[in-house]
């Protein structure tokens, strides 16, 4: 697993907007990791604005969570769905081919994508008051704010869709009776 030599802050009104090839909204990515030409894990919100399929993403796996707006339906072709609601994280295979409803209208998502040869991935929705778990641990690649402050261990604060990476020191975030923020864990599947 990378390590992160300091506290990395990623601010949300630094991230690019990249648009969809359907129009149906704009990606801003976060991070990810490659490792040998391949993906192993990457991160992105992303702002949908009208119905339409999902990109594909063959032989990864999919963490989706609301994280602004009503919320979404994730339509399967045999007419199945998923009701993706703000701060609910939904996991589902890249494989699968979605179709992303909006019947309350535009919402913004937080994506995780990766290898499940290569890694584990969970999200784990947090709110105040409390102090995180310990931000230099293996497992927790990040932290992602939804709505702050959110108080970093060295005196920095994130605010909402800001994302921070754990620094070496092990110390915790701390998060006041309204703050809300999302928990990335991603760990490395060992080669035997």
């Amino acid at each position: 697993m990378h390590r992160w030599e300091k506290m990395d802050i990623l601010r949300y009104t630094d991230l690019v907007a990249i648009p969809w090839k359907n129009g149906g909204g704009v990606t801003r990515e976060i991070a990810r990791h490659d490792r040998d030409g391949q993906l192993v894990w990457r991160l992105s919100i992303a702002d949908v604005v009208s119905e339409g399929p999902f990109s594909a993403f063959p032989g990864l796996q999919r963490i989706l969570t609301v994280i602004e707006g009503e919320g979404m339906v994730l339509e399967r072709p045999d007419r199945t769905a998923i009701a993706a609601t703000r701060f609910d994280p939904i996991a589902f295979s890249g494989d699968d081919a979605i179709n992303g409803l909006l019947p309350h209208g535009p919402c913004r998502d937080f994506n995780v994508i990766w290898n499940a040869v290569l890694a584990k991935a969970s999200v784990t929705f947090v709110h105040g008051p409390q102090e995180t778990p310990n931000l230099a641990d293996d497992e927790i690649l990040g932290v992602l704010c939804l709505r702050g402050p959110v108080q970093l261990p060295d005196g920095q604060a994130l605010s909402p869709f800001d994302f921070a990476f754990p620094d070496v020191n092990g110390s915790s975030a701390r998060m006041e009776d309204d703050s809300m923020a999302l928990l990335i864990c991603i760990k490395p599947i060992s080669k035997s």
